[in-house]
């Protein structure tokens, strides 16, 4: 309806001043920086039909605005939704966790006060986002108890609490699409949301900082790229190229990742987005990896996730397959040590079976016609999640380019986990561990020896798996309508179908 149209319903006189009341509302919430300022949870409650004002753009709007802001859209609901009988406010609060927590409510995903874990609502649509690729991945979890014994499941992986933190360390695959399974299971089976450090360009911390560098970059080669345009185009009118060009640089600068590239992303990796990607693990309380952030969540008691490998580690190149990029030097030990935490190496294996690289950072930076010299440089205007890269000062790897390997998908593969031996820091810094640099560097070396055996145990035990086939896996599913099994955790008693 039209405000005029209001009149037959509402003396001129009161719309008149409730017009105005809103007027004067707007210039205060929209003063710059009003609603970015706002730190207190908040929930948009928005209908989707909503005829007199555009509320369904308003929603998302404060979302992006406001940083802990939730927006719930009624669907099919006029402007007065909250007058009809099928809207329950309070099962709208709960479901985005704004209703009082009562006694009998299941503890906090988090133990972080300053975080607010991510609703119901938001549990629900990740998890449907990923069921596609679960249902063809199956993923299946291992754990090993401090005697050293392995159990099927997560049930060993000790949790974080106020005073002994923990922190998962393992390896990344490919473009990290086993990520969201990783988080789902903890949250499903432990009622824990695992918290990750992560780039802090797709963790949203430096994405500013790095626009900012491009657009300066360009402004400062404006000249010098026009006049190599003008040049290229006469050597087109020349006869020098007798076929038109195709648009390389489209195809380097295009976001491969079909517009899914999260707000936030994976620890200490970039950007794959999509079902069980970084995406859904960054909306879950990844922050940009810097000392300070690393020692916030220890201190709030969280059970933390680390990937030491980065970027490089998830864009790997041909042939990688399961290699780990770490720095030789310990870069997490002292922290731990510093918070007594427990440190419990894990492996990942499956997903870097279902993708072939055709083309990597190196291939990229081959492009002719200064297309991959230009990637290369776009991509060192990205914030680097390290201050000094040892790997490349010290152990002779090549910089960590912030290029994401281009791939062609094979038949998806069963994804398997392994978390090894909890390792306890408890009363090291007491001892002085921390200041001893052999200790240090023996304890790191022997977490990483642990991720690259996780992945041998699992890349040699897997072919043990009655179901691995993903065909015959995904029909026993299906007719079954329950999980395949796998292998026997104990090697000692021998699998069948």
């Amino acid at each position: 309806p039209t405000l005029g149209a209001l009149t037959s319903v509402i003396p001129r006189d009161t719309l008149a001043h409730r017009l105005s009341v809103l007027a004067a509302g707007c210039e205060v919430v929209n003063a710059p920086g009003a609603l970015e300022s706002i730190e207190i949870p908040a929930l948009c409650v928005v209908s989707s039909d909503d005829l007199l004002i555009p509320s369904a753009d308003e929603g998302p709007r404060l979302r992006r605005a406001m940083r802990r802001c939730r927006v719930e859209t009624l669907e099919g609901a006029s402007h007065a939704a909250l007058q009809k009988d099928e809207c329950d406010l309070i099962e709208v609060m709960e479901r985005n966790g704004f209703k009082p927590r009562v006694n009998d409510d299941p503890p906090p995903l988090s133990n972080d006060d300053a975080f607010m874990p991510p609703s119901r609502a938001e549990l629900e649509s990740a998890f449907e986002s990923i069921e596609p690729l679960r249902k063809i991945t199956s993923p299946v979890f291992f754990s090993t108890k401090a005697n050293g014994a392995v159990v099927q499941g997560i049930d060993a992986v000790p949790l974080g609490t106020k005073g002994a933190p923990v922190l998962l360390v393992g390896n990344h695959q490919t473009l990290a699409p086993d990520l969201g399974f990783l988080v789902q299971e903890f949250i499903r089976e432990r009622g824990t949301l695992i918290r990750g450090l992560a780039h802090p360009v797709v963790a949203g911390g430096g994405s500013r900082a790095a626009t900012a560098a491009a657009k300066a970059k360009e402004k400062e080669e404006t000249d010098t790229q026009t006049q190599k345009e003008k040049d290229e185009e006469k050597k087109n009118d020349d006869g020098s190229f007798p076929f038109a060009l195709p648009d390389l640089r489209e195809i380097v600068e295009r976001d491969w990742s079909d517009g899914r590239r999260s707000d936030a992303a994976g620890a200490g990796a970039g950007g794959a987005g999509g079902p069980g990607g970084m995406g859904m693990f960054t909306t879950f309380g990844a922050v940009p990896v810097s000392g300070i952030n690393f020692y916030k969540l220890l201190d709030a008691g969280e059970t933390v996730l680390l990937f030491p490998g980065g970027v490089r580690e998830a864009f790997k190149r041909k042939n990688e397959e399961y290699k780990l990029f770490w720095p030789s030097k310990p870069e997490f030990v002292r922290m731990a040590v510093r918070h007594g935490a427990i440190i419990v190496p894990f492996a990942a294996v499956g997903a870097e079976d279902g993708v072939d690289i055709v083309a990597d950072a190196d291939d990229i930076a081959n492009l002719p016609f200064g297309l991959g010299r230009a990637a290369i440089e776009r991509s060192r205007d990205v914030p680097s999640a390290r201050a000094v890269d040892t790997r490349v000062t010290e152990d002779g790897i090549g910089e960590e380019t912030f290029v994401q390997p281009l791939v062609v998908p094979k038949t998806p593969q069963r994804y398997y986990f392994k978390f090894g031996t909890p390792i306890s820091t408890a009363g090291l810094k007491e001892r002085g561990f921390g200041d001893d640099e052999a200790k240090v560097q023996e304890m790191y070396d022997g977490i990483k020896a642990d991720v690259e055996d996780g992945v041998d145990w699992l890349l040699r035990r897997r072919g043990e798996d009655p179901f691995k086939d993903t065909a015959y896996r995904v029909l026993y599913e299906t007719a079954s309508g329950k999980p395949a099994g796998t292998f026997y955790a104990d090697e000692n008693v021998k699998t069948t179908a």
